[in-house]
């Protein structure tokens, strides 16, 4: 822990750096990226840490959808579930792979708590079974 000032943003601050890259990333791939956002309006100003979902979108992109020639579509979602923040971001297939054994999708699922820290992190990979993080692997230093 260092003494540096700390680090937060609002998810909504993180959902507008998202968008710019998927507009970046929606020239380089034309119709074959699809982007399905379901963003509750209550967690707009949720705190999170900063560059929370680009990466996570990046990864989508870059190992679930790039290597399929039809493409796919992106789906993004944050709502507030029992008080926390609950953000998804997956390709579409890696939703229904949870059921249908769907190979080689990605999806990351986050649980975030009022202070904006991370305290769950589920990976799904197609049909494996889904990776928890403990929290403690999940939450990013805090100053």
């Amino acid at each position: 822990r260092g003494g540096g000032a700390h680090l937060e943003t609002v998810l909504d601050a993180e959902v507008e750096l998202a968008r710019r890259y998927l507009d970046i990333e929606q020239i380089r791939y034309g119709e074959r990226l699809r982007v399905h956002w379901r963003l509750d309006p209550a967690a707009a100003g949720a705190r999170v840490p900063p560059l929370l979902l680009q990466p996570l979108v990046e990864n989508c992109i870059k190992h679930g959808l790039e290597p399929k020639p039809e493409g796919g579509r992106l789906s993004l979602k944050a709502e507030i579930v029992h008080g926390k923040l609950a953000v998804t971001v997956a390709d579409t297939p890696a939703e229904a792979a949870r059921d249908a054994g769907v190979e080689g999708d990605i999806a990351f699922d986050l649980a975030i708590d009022a202070k904006g820290i991370i305290t769950g992190c589920t990976v799904t990979k197609g049909a494996d079974q889904p990776f928890n993080l403990a929290a403690d692997a999940c939450a990013l230093a805090r100053a």
